[in-house]
């Protein structure tokens, strides 16, 4: 490594990433900052401020992730966006790669693909592109399209009248990861496989619940849980959903933790962002059942200095 990458990430940088985030005015969940903390993995981003933007920074982890950056949040312009490039660009020129900028919103674009010096790639994979719903189709369940959830969701309460909700506190995180890892050996999954489960992110996220603003719900039964979802604060009328969990034995577990979590922690919002389906066909089925408004769209940017 042949730059100053900054500080490691941690939950000290919440404050400032946050109003970098709000400032920025992007609601894509990729960028919350729960989400960044969670799948850093303790270890995996280094975190700077750059003419005043908030920078993150990859080096790369062998078959999890690639040397990258994330698109600087705040308010940058070509000018600042070029001089964070230049700086980042030697770490990237050392392994003879081009730089890669993450999590580039469509109407960046132009400006991350215009630097001076620089040829750009844009890089767009549909499998991550966000599922973005109106707030009240996930908790109303009206229409022809949403019968067969509404539907679901009825079952459930008619099944499971002894179920209780409660918003979500530093003390469910054991039976959470109970839940987690009963989902991971169900699906025969290494909870600590980081590609295919999300045990690790989800214990980070409950490890610093207290210095975190997490948006969240829990449903019992019995005084187990079998279902929970993890979030964040919205950015104006969007809420942002990272993580869910739920019993898949009972009819309409999952129905019903998204539209609790949405009527009970997120009653203010017009929208609701439940992330990407990664190319999940299953994932891919069940969050476009849904009947998604739209898809925020995420794209990987690729930059080499002119010439070479």
């Amino acid at each position: 490594m042949i730059i100053d990458p900054g500080e490691l990430f941690t939950a000290a940088h919440k404050g400032i990433y946050e109003e970098k985030f709000r400032h920025a005015g992007i609601p894509m969940s990729a960028l919350c900052f729960n989400n960044r903390f969670a799948w850093s993995l303790d270890k995996y981003y280094y975190f700077r401020l750059i003419d005043d933007q908030a920078c993150l920074y990859c080096d790369g982890e062998e078959g999890i992730t690639s040397k990258h950056i994330v698109f600087p949040l705040g308010a940058p312009d070509s000018r600042m966006l070029k001089r964070i490039v230049d700086i980042y660009y030697p770490a990237f020129k050392v392994e003879s790669l081009p730089l890669k900028m993450m999590y580039v919103p469509d109407d960046k674009l132009d400006m991350v693909t215009n630097l001076d010096g620089y040829d750009a790639e844009v890089v767009h994979k549909v499998d991550y592109d966000e599922y973005v719903y109106e707030a009240e189709s996930l908790t109303v369940l009206k229409g022809k399209l949403l019968k067969s959830k509404k539907n679901q969701l009825n079952r459930f309460h008619r099944e499971c009248s002894s179920c209780t909700y409660h918003k979500l506190t530093a003390a469910d995180m054991d039976d959470c990861l109970k839940l987690t890892e009963e989902w991971c050996e169900a699906k025969g999954i290494d909870k600590f496989d980081v590609l295919n489960s999300d045990y690790i992110p989800i214990k980070i996220i409950f490890d610093n619940f207290d210095d975190l603003s997490i948006r969240g719900g829990v449903i019992r039964l019995f005084n187990k849980v079998i279902a929970f979802s993890i979030g964040s604060e919205p950015l104006a009328d969007m809420a942002f959903i990272h993580f869910e969990k739920v019993d898949q034995t009972i009819t309409g577990t999952n129905v019903a933790i998204v539209s609790e979590v949405v009527a009970n922690e997120y009653p203010e919002v017009k929208f609701v962002n439940r992330e990407e389906d990664m190319g999940i066909e299953g994932l891919r089925t069940a969050k476009q059942s849904y009947n998604p408004a739209y898809m925020m769209r995420k794209n990987d940017v690729l930059l080499r200095a002119r010439g070479e």
